[in-house]
């Protein structure tokens, strides 16, 4: 009960008092100077957050999974390291359009 109530004071702010104004000016600066090729792909508008589908699916999801387990001495799950590659696009299919010099970004 004791640990319930210090993770209920420790977020308290953003159950009961969440009338919060994120700013994001960067982005939205970055996302204003896109080309327009790749504003409909990489745009990014803060307006359009779900902030309540975003805490009950990605953010209490995340603390469930990596921190609880710190806070309660468990050793976190083991995951598969990810690979992050520069690569450029295949000669055959589809070109990608980038708007800068064609190369893409892959995630494996």
């Amino acid at each position: 009960l004791e640990r319930v109530e210090k993770l209920i004071r420790l977020f308290e702010p953003f159950i009961l008092h969440n009338e919060h104004d994120f700013v994001a000016d960067n982005i939205e600066k970055l996302s204003h100077d896109l080309v327009s090729e790749e504003r409909v792909e990489f745009g990014y508008d803060t307006r359009a957050l779900d902030w309540w589908d975003y805490w009950i699916n990605i953010h209490i999801p995340a603390l469930r999974r990596w921190t609880y387990p710190l806070i309660e001495g468990r050793p976190l799950a083991a995951r598969p390291p990810r690979r992050f590659q520069f690569s450029q696009p295949e000669p055959k299919g589809q070109p990608i359009k980038t708007g800068t010099n064609g190369a893409t970004w892959r995630f494996s």
